[in-house]
């Protein structure tokens, strides 16, 4: 199983990797430093929610390049 876009708050910073098949990130957007956290963890279960179907194709079409 390979995730296809990871959400954090490592270094004290929330952020969004979109990952591909092979588990390199694609694309990292950086939500700056929400805080508190929570506010960020709703952010990201949002974003989550409306873009999942579109991630989704975007990693599976590009499956097989590798």
């Amino acid at each position: 199983m390979v995730p296809v876009v990871r959400y954090d708050t490592a270094h004290g910073r929330a952020q969004i990797d979109v990952l591909d098949i092979q588990g390199r990130t694609v694309d990292k957007v950086d939500l700056g430093y929400v805080r508190p956290f929570n506010q960020a963890l709703q952010w990201c279960l949002n974003d989550a929610k409306l873009n999942w179907s579109s991630r989704k194709l975007a990693f599976l079409k590009n499956e097989d390049l590798t």
